[in-house]
């Protein structure tokens, strides 16, 4: 009973630690998209982003990525996907981008959306294009401005303080790897773990116990960020949640057996007392039934 009350606690105490990480780190990307949302909200608002005209691009489209370095691209595409403005000299062609997941999501959402994981056509580097429509003076959308964010510069930034010990990891909407706090460079991109994917797909937030790609068992929680629909997941290992309990278990086992032992050889000292006596009681009777009418026993 005891120590079912015990590992009960240290479990409660485990999932409101990873749960903690979990929320925190949600709560910082949020504010970042938040914080995006708001610029690009701007500059699709300015007249000569808003004129759609190739021939005299607004100045901030050039400036703006040069001033953040975790920005590889800035650009207004129409709705067919085709470059308008771009702070890349040579950006992907209409026909490339048309097919483009994150810009068909782009064009359908009505308002700020943000792209899973992509490989950028010119960089070579895993982004996530954040993406804003632009609206003509009656309201009608026209086109989209959109910022390609470097992802690996995303994880160092806002997941660069994770503790050592813990991993945060952040999948989009197709369940591939986003953004990671450990080894983000190798992982990026890849699918996420099924088991931690299809069991609990249909949950926004909760609990697992999951082994990770680098082989660990982790107990990990998971909040989904709503809009954009990432998901993210804070785990710390679980046998570094479970050491003091397990430390608590050994020592406690020990202290039995060594009881245990020290109970059986009281116990085998007081039953030798009891029939030693009776023991040389019976050696004295069978001497006086053999004729040693002499013999006597201790009182």
């Amino acid at each position: 009973w005891f120590f079912i009350l015990n590992l009960q606690h240290t479990q409660a105490e485990a999932d409101a630690k990873v749960r903690l990480l979990a929320e925190n780190s949600a709560r910082m990307l949020s504010d970042y998209l938040l914080e995006h949302e708001k610029v690009l909200i701007r500059i699709a608002a300015r007249p000569m982003v808003k004129a759609l005209d190739p021939d005299h691009c607004d100045p901030v489209i050039a400036n703006y990525v040069a001033l953040n370095p975790a920005y590889t691209t800035l650009a207004v595409r129409d709705l067919h996907a085709n470059p308008v403005c771009s702070f890349l000299p040579n950006p992907a062609s209409g026909n490339t981008m048309r097919h483009s997941s994150g810009f068909i999501e782009a064009v359908r959402n009505e308002g700020f959306s943000a792209s899973g994981a992509t490989l950028g056509s010119s960089t070579g580097r895993w982004i996530s294009a954040l993406a804003q429509p632009i609206r003509d003076s009656t309201g009608k959308k026209i086109g989209v401005v959109r910022i390609a964010i470097d992802l690996q510069r995303l994880s160092d930034d806002l997941l660069g303080s994770v503790p050592k010990d813990a991993l945060v990891t952040v999948i989009d909407q197709r369940r591939n790897i986003l953004l990671r706090s450990a080894q983000a460079q190798a992982y990026i991109g890849k699918p996420a773990l099924s088991m931690a994917t299809q069991s609990n797909r249909r949950l926004r937030e909760g609990f697992m116990t999951v082994k990770g790609l680098d082989g660990i068992v982790r107990r990990a929680a998971f909040v989904t960020i709503p809009g954009v629909e990432w998901r993210v997941t804070a785990g710390l290992p679980e046998q570094q949640l479970l050491a003091d309990f397990r430390l608590t278990l050994w020592r406690s086992v020990a202290i039995g057996i060594a009881t245990l032992v020290l109970a059986i050889a009281l116990a085998w000292r007081i039953g030798a007392a009891i029939i030693r006596p009776i023991r040389d009681l019976a050696a004295t009777v069978a001497l006086i039934a053999n004729g040693n009418r002499t013999a006597r026993a201790t009182l």
